[in-house]
């Protein structure tokens, strides 16, 4: 198992903090959408419909998710996630103007909490993925990001309310969260470079596709194949400081 040196640690860190912020996000502006929608009916489909997707992609990605990169798995869920953020104050803007009523509005929300769940269920489980081929310190340090963020959110979003009318601290809020979601975009790029975790993760794909191979090929076929397979898998050089 690779080690873990003091910014591979904090990037993962921030990366299980950032998984867990558009969870939080639509839980603390319950204020918010009471005030916005006039009701809490936030505060009981937002559960409804986190949980049904997180269990509904959990099952997909068992079946199909070791098909596709964490690459593919993890960077466009997560910006995903970071827009989705966004699209909250977004909605807001276009029905104080009069652009969008509230009855519209409303599904609007629920459809963004839908494509935010989604993204954060696949970047979620992609993520643990990672850490389980990784080792145990990896594992901890996503458990710890993601206690970071509860404590976090909860302090930002207090923070965000101190003097500030509803609406505006919810932008206050939202931007902050997208932000930190963004910025584990970087750490996840940064880790990914690192060439002990990269040659880990160059093994568990070179063995995913040699065993995708066999499956289905003649041997002569299959030997062609896993060749031409690790050079495509094999990590960009890295050169090493002297």
């Amino acid at each position: 198992m690779p080690e873990l040196n003091g910014p591979v640690y904090a990037s993962f860190l921030i990366l299980g903090a950032a998984n867990l912020v558009p969870w939080m996000t639509f839980l603390s502006l319950a204020d918010y959408f009471a005030f916005r929608y006039g009701n809490n009916a936030m505060e009981f489909t937002f559960p409804a419909i986190s949980t049904s997707v997180l269990v509904a992609v959990s099952a997909l990605l068992l079946a199909v998710g070791s098909a596709f990169s964490f690459d593919v798995r993890i960077v466009p869920p997560t910006l995903a996630m970071a827009l989705m953020m966004l699209t909250v104050p977004a909605i807001d803007v276009l029905v104080v103007s009069g652009s969008l009523t509230t009855e519209v509005a409303f599904p609007l929300t629920l459809l963004t909490v839908f494509v935010s769940a989604l993204s954060s269920a696949v970047a979620q489980n992609s993520l643990y993925g990672l850490g389980g081929l990784l080792g145990e310190g990896v594992m901890q340090a996503l458990q710890a990001g993601n206690g970071v963020a509860g404590v976090l959110s909860v302090a930002l979003r207090a923070a965000s309310k101190l003097g500030l009318p509803v609406a505006l601290s919810m932008w206050v809020f939202c931007g902050a969260a997208a932000l930190l979601v963004v910025l584990s975009v970087f750490g996840y790029r940064r880790v990914m470079v690192d060439p002990q975790i990269a040659s880990a993760v160059y093994a568990a794909q070179f063995w995913r596709n040699s065993r995708a191979i066999l499956r289905r090929a003649p041997l002569h076929t299959y030997l062609a194949q896993v060749r031409a397979r690790a050079q495509a898998c094999r990590p960009p050089r890295v050169d090493q400081e002297p």
